[in-house]
């Protein structure tokens, strides 16, 4: 239940980059962003029971149990490295709109 308690703990960390992130790359389409990022992260709400099932496949032991958690250690390492490395809190050029007088 402390491991529990510490893992989702620590996952208000993430949120705290990622939304602020957002603000700062494109705050005049902060929206935007945050919809198509949800809408990406929402992807793990239908494929995570997928994959359970998958694993599980009837075979309820804690060796499947692990192999599904050590899954989504690396899902949450990778998204955590590509965002270390390529992430930016730059403003984006496609965030300046430009005023046109007709």
């Amino acid at each position: 239940m402390v491991l529990l308690t510490i893992a989702v703990g620590s996952n208000g960390i993430i949120y705290s980059g990622e939304q602020s992130a957002m603000l700062d790359i494109g705050n005049n389409f902060a929206g935007t962003l945050m919809g198509i990022i949800n809408a990406l992260g929402n992807t793990m709400g239908f494929l995570a029971p997928m994959v359970t099932g998958l694993i599980i496949n009837h075979h309820n032991n804690v060796i499947r149990w692990k192999h599904l958690f050590w899954i989504a250690t690396a899902v949450y390492t990778f998204g955590n490295t590509i965002f270390v490395i390529f992430g930016t809190s730059v403003e984006q050029k496609w965030n300046r709109v430009q005023n046109r007088v007709a």
